[in-house]
């Protein structure tokens, strides 16, 4: 596993051009869903129990849902709930002296061995549903110690207390090849820095969306 780092501006630019379209880079203006239509790669799924917290009564995002442009725009860039406009806690700072940038979340890249790529890319078709299968357990496992081991906010006096979260949320992209097109199993999954953490009161959360109304903070 590998992990990029995603700010403010130019990390938004990295995520639409680079990290949802394959790898392959995009240009600026162009379609996502016109990109997965021509090229066969899948477009991404949400993942991570801190989608419960998004949404409202009657709209709600559940982990294997699709992920649009629109809904990565409000995440990623504004900071907002994708389906209320919503803010998701405090906006994203900003510094004048172009040196600094908010930090919106982090890319991480899980990687199969090559060896592994490679049988997935010239084995028949039972045998790619085994390998891929065998990918995305993995993923899955992986994702799991990261949200109940990794997750946490930061709480209290100049944020000294850490403490669990309702979970992630994030964006899971599945690539085949490198930008070469060289065989090349990979998954993307994009995780917000935005978490439900307890609410103003300080006491647990109990659900609903993260907004003004709840204190939600960034992940450490």
């Amino acid at each position: 596993m590998s992990m990029h780092k995603l700010t403010a501006g130019d990390g938004y630019t990295y995520l639409t051009r680079h990290v949802a379209a394959g790898d392959a880079g995009l240009d600026a203006g162009a379609s996502l869903t016109a990109y997965y239509e021509q090229t066969g790669n899948p477009a991404g799924r949400w993942f991570g129990e801190g989608l419960a917290g998004l949404g409202d009564a009657t709209r709600r995002l559940r982990p294997g849902d699709l992920v649009t442009e629109a809904a990565m725009t409000a995440v990623f860039r504004d900071g907002v709930d994708p389906l209320t406009d919503d803010a998701l806690g405090r906006r994203y700072s900003r510094f004048d002296d172009g040196k600094r940038h908010a930090v919106v979340g982090f890319d991480l890249t899980f990687t199969a061995p090559k060896s592994v790529s490679v049988l997935w890319a010239l084995a028949d078709d039972a045998t790619r549903v085994i390998v891929y299968d065998a990918h995305r357990a993995a993923l899955v496992s992986s994702l799991e110690f990261v949200e109940q081991r990794v997750i946490r906010t930061r709480i209290g006096e100049a944020g000294g207390h850490q403490v669990r979260t309702r979970g992630m949320v994030a964006a899971a992209f599945d690539h085949w090849d490198t930008r070469a097109g060289d065989p090349n199993l990979h998954t993307h999954v994009v995780i917000a820095n935005k978490v439900q953490g307890p609410t103003a009161r300080g006491g647990p959360s109990t659900g609903g969306p993260c907004t003004r109304r709840r204190h939600c903070v960034r992940a450490v």
